[in-house]
């Protein structure tokens, strides 16, 4: 046969317990209130008003046990000395934080492991003892630069930069007196690659080969293709084929002058532009442009600010008879990862 245990107990509305032993428990079943005697058999009142209700502090030897206050639907959630939350946030001085902040406005001195959502970045973010680290993964930023010079900003929160850049590359020689020019030099604050160089004439003898650019600086640095060299051939030879830089295009060499001899300029970016076609007893071919060179980099910690400059293309010779065709500008691509 089943035992049922009753608590001391009571239904006449505030009708409350005068004295309990230590550990004694009391209910007011239709206040819904509950006690417990204490060390010193007073009665210390733990829950209050049913669902809806407060649980109160429970002392007992200096030890402050269930200091929650939940003050009815709708109401505050809170420990004062530790935790505060309206439905939308929550806060704290020693622990978890929700934010949101800005990048600008994080909290001035965090603890480990705070986190919350910062609006700059669109992230959460916690702190990890030493700085602030994404929780979740952020869309790489890619600045791409293929003119000019100016100064780069470092988007706000990227842990760092991968940076790429190839020179200029050079323009294709002529078939007459005028040799194609360098390309022009690229360079991203101490990071540089130069331009190629530009092919040669062909006016007495096959058109020099244009030289491919060097690159300085970088994790990777790779001197830039050569343009191929024009032909010592009075028999309608074709110009030689510019330098093939890292990102493609270079110019194709001019046609016998059956045809047309002017080489064709290079598309892509750092290539060389395509030497100029001969003809028949009178010229030789010329040459193509170098491409230029090549240099990439992964900056760890990264500055504010960064200046940069893309290298121009090289022209191409200019047309005594036939003309070479211009070298491709150069680049530069920074992506910032956060």
């Amino acid at each position: 046969m089943a035992t049922t245990i009753v608590l001391k107990n009571s239904v006449t509305t505030t009708n409350t317990p005068s004295s309990l032993a230590q550990g004694e428990v009391a209910i007011n079943v239709t206040d819904k209130k509950v006690w417990v005697g204490n060390a010193a058999t007073t009665p210390v009142q733990i829950v209050n008003g049913g669902p809806d209700g407060v649980f109160t502090s429970v002392t007992d030897s200096g030890l402050t046990i269930n200091r929650l206050t939940y003050a009815g639907t709708g109401g505050l959630l809170k420990d004062s000395a530790n935790i505060v939350t309206d439905g939308s946030k929550i806060t704290t001085s020693t622990g978890f934080v929700g934010g949101p902040w800005t990048t600008a406005t994080r909290p001035a001195s965090p603890a480990t492991g705070q986190e919350g959502f910062n609006t700059t970045l669109g992230t959460i973010e916690f702190y990890n003892g030493t700085a602030w680290a994404s929780s979740s993964v952020a869309v790489p930023s890619v600045t791409t630069y293929t003119s000019s010079s100016g100064t780069y900003t470092t988007p706000s929160g990227a842990k760092y930069l991968f940076v790429q850049l190839v020179g200029g590359g050079g323009g294709g020689g002529a078939s007459s007196t005028n040799a194609g020019t360098a390309g022009g030099n690229s360079t991203f604050s101490t990071l540089t690659a130069n331009g190629g160089g530009g092919g040669g004439t062909g006016a007495s003898y096959g058109g020099t080969a244009g030289t491919g650019g060097t690159a300085s600086g970088g994790d990777v640095n790779s001197t830039g293709s050569m343009g191929q060299a024009g032909s010592k051939d009075t028999g309608n030879s074709a110009g030689g084929m510019g330098g093939n830089g890292v990102f493609g295009g270079a110019g194709s060499g001019g046609l016998t002058a059956l045809t047309t001899g002017t080489g064709s300029s290079a598309s892509g970016y750092g290539s060389g532009g395509g030497g100029a076609g001969g003809s028949v007893g009178a010229l030789n071919a010329g040459a193509g442009g170098g491409a230029g060179g090549y240099c990439q980099k992964v900056i760890s910690s990264p500055s504010a600010t960064y200046s940069y400059a893309v290298g121009a293309a090289g022209t191409g010779g200019a047309a005594g008879s036939y003309a070479g065709g211009n070298g491709s500008a150069g680049l530069i691509v920074v992506t910032a990862y956060f």
